[in-house]
């Protein structure tokens, strides 16, 4: 009976996300009138007449990167910074591929979302130190969720890997319950936030670049995914970044968020809820945004001097 009421979950979840893709094709084509959306370059315009709005945190930004789940900040690094981190196979070489390889920094802005209060003062002193050669760096302290609010996270014991593992998730196989902390940490509605502080930025007219403005992201929020990736993709704000790229936890199962009507129970039904969404993503003819489930962690602690030759 347990395997027949997962059998039939697992079917409705894929009917669930098939029927947001038919309305995400239908939203687009309204939105486009059946042609690609030139992504945020086309919100530029609206928001340049709208002088009474509140200013946007990417206002001025040609290039966007967005690191959510930024821990110490170093993805970041990777796009301002290339040269110090040969090292890295994966996400160096993808800024590269994504935003040129000749890159004058000015023209990009990198926001790092980070939930966890003990690596808000490291980013906050990047983010200065930036700041002193023209880099906009900006630290956003706040966890991406599908509703705006405050959540209760948890230390996980695993400090020498840079608490990695901060979760809304708490992970009972490493520590006790009892034993680790807790932090009330904001959450804000991350579709919503990406609309206004994103995509109705004010683009500059002018740049070096000679690419159409690009918004990459990369995602590492420990299990939270499996609550913000639907809200991206039913709102149609993941249509609109060029690029996704990070880490899934399908081993965090079982996954249960309050009004979810689906329920993932173990790393089997964490593991088809990612196949079932990649193939929605990939169905969709209007919907061009690259996928790339992997991370890249090979500068986890992050030893290499800032600019100022501090660590």
């Amino acid at each position: 009976m347990k395997t027949c009421s997962k059998r039939r979950n697992i079917k409705r979840l894929l009917l669930l996300l098939l029927m947001i893709v038919l309305l995400l094709n239908r939203f687009t084509l309204i939105e486009t009138g059946c042609q690609q959306p030139n992504h945020a370059l086309e919100q530029s315009n609206n928001t340049k007449s709208n002088r009474g709005q509140k200013e946007r945190l990417a206002d001025g930004c040609f290039h966007v990167f967005i690191d959510v789940g930024a821990n110490v900040g170093v993805h970041g690094r990777f796009l301002y910074e290339p040269d110090k981190y040969n090292l890295s196979k994966f996400a160096v070489p993808l800024f590269e591929k994504k935003f040129g390889r000749n890159r004058l920094n000015k023209e990009y802005c990198v926001l790092a979302i980070e939930a966890n209060p003990k690596h808000w003062d490291r980013l906050d002193a990047i983010s200065i130190i930036y700041r002193s050669f023209g880099w906009r760096f900006i630290v956003v302290k706040a966890a991406a969720f599908d509703e705006g609010g405050s959540g209760t996270f948890f230390h996980q014991g695993d400090g020498r890997f840079n608490e990695w593992g901060f979760s809304l998730k708490f992970n009972k196989a490493k520590k006790p319950k009892s034993t680790v902390g807790t932090e009330s940490v904001p959450l804000i509605r991350f579709s919503k936030w990406l609309q206004h502080e994103i995509f109705e930025r004010t683009i500059p007219s002018q740049f070096h670049s000679r690419r159409k403005p690009v918004v990459g992201m990369k995602m590492d929020i420990e299990g939270s995914e499996f609550i913000v990736l639907p809200d991206l993709l039913a709102s149609g704000a993941l249509c609109k970044i060029d690029f996704l790229f990070g880490e899934l936890h399908p081993w965090l199962a079982p996954l249960n968020f309050s009004d979810q009507s689906v329920s993932l129970e173990n790393e089997s039904d964490a593991s088809r809820f990612f196949e079932a969404f990649e193939l929605v993503l990939r169905s969709s003819r209007k919907c061009r945004t690259e996928f790339i489930p992997r991370d890249d962690e090979k500068y986890l602690h992050d030893t290499v001097p800032l600019p100022d030759g501090q660590f």
